[in-house]
């Protein structure tokens, strides 16, 4: 008797353990819900301000240098964007670390820092946290050559 509860027990927890992991790998795919008005779903945009950004140990230390991009070149960048492939959150050292500003019509939709070092986004503004990308996928490595590009001494 004792068996076959301890084998029935067995059964279900490995159960919800693989229910569990399916769930989280899931949701690790997409970026959260407060997020996807601005990655997924980011409205079209008119120009982007790409930045290379100097690391003081955790946080962003100061600005190294800005470049401006608008038209064809922004709304490349804009759908590289859009396709990420999300995960968990990562670390956090920011190191390299550059920043990337989407506007429209002049106003700010969305600011956030990246690494990729750690493959983290930190949204600056709006204030939404951290989410992680997947370091692997196409976009991801296409859109680091953007900034590889846009500031080639790095």
């Amino acid at each position: 008797m004792r068996t076959n509860i301890t084998k029935i027990l067995t059964r279900v927890s490995l159960a919800l353990f693989a229910a569990l992991m399916l769930t989280t790998t899931a949701l690790a795919s997409k970026p959260r819900r407060a997020l996807i008005p601005y990655t997924r779903r980011l409205p079209w945009i008119d120009k982007i301000e790409l930045q290379k950004l100097k690391a003081n140990e955790i946080r962003i230390g100061s600005i190294e240098a800005t470049k401006t991009i608008d038209g064809r070149e922004a709304q490349a960048i804009a759908s590289l964007w859009r396709s990420l492939t999300y995960t968990s959150f990562t670390a956090d050292c920011h190191e390299p670390a550059y920043g990337i500003k989407f506007y429209r019509k002049d106003k700010l939709i969305v600011f956030a820092s990246l690494c990729w070092q750690c493959d983290n986004v930190r949204f600056m503004e709006p204030k939404l946290g951290e989410q992680g990308f997947a370091a692997n996928s196409s976009s991801v490595k296409q859109l680091l050559q953007v900034f590889i590009k846009a500031f080639p001494s790095s």
